[in-house]
């Protein structure tokens, strides 16, 4: 027999413990944990419930779901969970948690339900059935998943609220490569927060003269004079952009022209599966406060000017850009990169 802690209303222990069946009889609160499993394509994993399952026998289902002991916390639980249903050891730091459910639709399965997702990258064949309710898994790629929800596919348990905080947690999560324009603190978000990478193309595009080449970056744009265009670029700068993006990086770049068509190309987009692009640009009557940014900053006037030049251009090439493939973010007067970014949701962790 298995035995289960009780809880009131508000997921407060009220000092019970019942036999879990007798629980659910007499429809007591009690904790379960479910626990998603998603690999690095972003393909989660379904189990099939066993054929002796009391409830919804060969039907699909959470990764790996259960109740919570008596006297064990839910992280223990949803750990003990994983190694019996599926062969899987978890430690608490791999497990993110997503939300916690209050479950009243069914009078005999009153549940607050705590759910999870784990990265977790075994083949098919390395999950172990050990306790016997699974009888197979498979794994399906999220938006496969998200459209089967949509269309109430059968055979398919249906936890719409939880399908529903589980989608927004992968699609808030994806890598974030963020183009923004010149002078909105990209190399300030760098040094401020540890999960950001502040990638310029200049030292992907040119090959500086030697005079110049130990001097800091800012002080190097606009001296066309003294560089040469890279015959590797822009091939070099989109394997940087997504070597970083793989190590979970946020990747902020300038959003300019070719850096753009760079990133608009097939040869990007093949590779860049599950990258979410977001787009950062002033508003188009600001340009005078990013030309006060770029003296502040070191920028030599040829540099200034040519900005000058394209800034009508880079605000039709903002707002042409495909809504269904690109975010975008208008930076505010007086406003910094890290300020728009945080007020739009980006996780960025500081240092």
């Amino acid at each position: 027999m298995e035995y289960i802690d009780i809880f009131d209303e508000n997921n407060e222990p009220i000092g019970k413990v019942k036999e879990k069946n007798q629980a659910h009889e007499d429809g007591e609160f009690h904790r379960t944990a479910h626990v998603w499993i998603i690999n690095d394509k972003n393909e989660l994993l379904l189990q099939k419930r066993s054929t002796s399952k009391k409830s919804h026998p060969n039907c699909w289902d959470i990764s790996g779901a259960g109740h919570i002991r008596a006297g064990e916390s839910v992280i223990d639980g949803a750990i003990r969970e994983l190694r019996e249903k599926l062969g899987v050891e978890a430690k608490e730091k791999d497990l993110k948690y997503i939300t916690t459910i209050k479950s009243t639709k069914n009078r005999k399965n009153m549940e607050f339900q705590h759910v999870y997702l784990l990265k977790c990258n075994k083949k098919i064949d390395e999950y172990i059935f050990e306790d016997k309710e699974v009888s197979e898994v498979k794994y399906v790629y999220y938006e496969e998943l998200e459209k089967m929800v949509e269309n109430k596919s059968e055979g398919l348990l249906l936890h719409e609220e939880e399908f529903k905080n589980l989608f927004q947690y992968i699609r808030r999560n994806k890598k974030n490569l963020i183009l923004a324009y010149m002078g909105t603190g990209k190399t300030e978000l760098e040094h401020q927060y540890k999960n950001v990478i502040d990638l310029d193309f200049q030292d992907y595009k040119y090959i500086y003269d030697e005079s110049i080449r130990q001097l800091p970056l800012e002080q190097r744009k606009g001296q066309t004079s003294l560089r040469t265009e890279n015959p590797n670029y822009p091939d070099n700068f989109i394997n940087a952009v997504l070597t970083e993006l793989e190590e979970d990086k946020i990747v902020v770049s300038p959003f300019i022209g070719h850096v753009f068509k760079a990133i608009d190309s097939d040869a990007f987009k093949k590779n860049a599966k599950d990258i979410r692009i977001i787009l950062a640009f002033p508003m188009p009557n600001n340009f005078e406060e990013y030309v006060d940014r770029f003296r502040k900053r070191g920028n030599g006037e040829e540099f200034i000017l040519r900005r000058r030049k394209e800034f009508t251009s880079l605000v039709d090439l903002f707002n042409n850009a495909s809504n269904e493939e690109y975010e975008k973010i208008i930076i505010k007067p007086n406003q910094y990169l890290s300020e728009a970014l945080i007020e739009y949701g980006i996780n960025i962790k500081e240092r």
